[in-house]
């Protein structure tokens, strides 16, 4: 599925080319070794993550890694001349729990944050 949306194959490219914005993928965590991509941003902590209902999902440490990379992405993006972003994700035979989104420095005005569950 990251190389249908790489390709320009999935229905979000679609909209994308349709209202002239950029799509970026962010490989934090899928369980493959992806090529590189001009639309790629390799991000990776884990090859996937734990079963959470068993353990854990990610230990705190992948946490603030994971924290760390959204935050330094989007300053990259800001300074990029970038005002939107708008987050969602795969979702083959999962759903998104929960997304959250801060924009914790308010060096950053101007940038808005769209929380959406793409499937």
């Amino acid at each position: 599925m990251v190389l249908n949306f790489l390709h320009g194959g999935a229905a979000i490219n679609g909209f994308c080319a349709e209202a002239g914005l950029d799509l970026w993928v962010v490989d934090a965590g899928v369980n493959a070794d992806l090529p590189a991509h001009a639309n790629l941003k390799a991000r990776k902590i884990a090859h996937g993550t734990q079963n959470y209902l068993e353990q854990p999902a990610m230990s705190e440490e992948q946490l603030q890694c994971a924290f760390a990379y959204g935050e330094a992405l989007i300053e990259e993006l800001a300074q990029a001349g970038c005002n939107l972003v708008a987050l969602g994700e795969m979702g083959i035979g999962n759903h998104l729990h929960r997304q959250r989104c801060d924009i914790k420095n308010s060096d950053k005005p101007g940038i808005t944050c769209a929380p959406a569950m793409i499937n």
